[in-house]
């Protein structure tokens, strides 16, 4: 089975980014990408976020990550970009 939408991809992350997160109840969307469909196994889809939420110590982080996805949805990898 394999999902194609952007909302699956987008939804997968936010999944994944809600079991990551200390503080999910902080969290706040800036920016997403489109997602982009690759053939680079294991990754299928591909997509870029912008976001913020609260750190261990309270502050307010703002995260720049580029997330790569399996055919399936899952998480496999990502890549958090410096200077957000």
């Amino acid at each position: 089975m394999s999902f194609v939408t952007e909302n699956g991809a987008i939804n997968h992350v936010k999944i994944w980014l809600k079991d990551k997160l200390i503080n999910w109840e902080s969290y706040e969307s800036l920016e997403w990408s489109d997602v982009v469909q690759v053939n680079v196994p294991p990754y299928k889809y591909v997509v870029y976020h912008k976001f913020t939420h609260k750190n261990d110590k309270g502050y307010m982080n703002r995260c720049s990550v580029t997330f790569y996805l399996d055919k399936v949805g899952n998480v496999v990898n990502f890549h958090e970009w410096s200077n957000s």
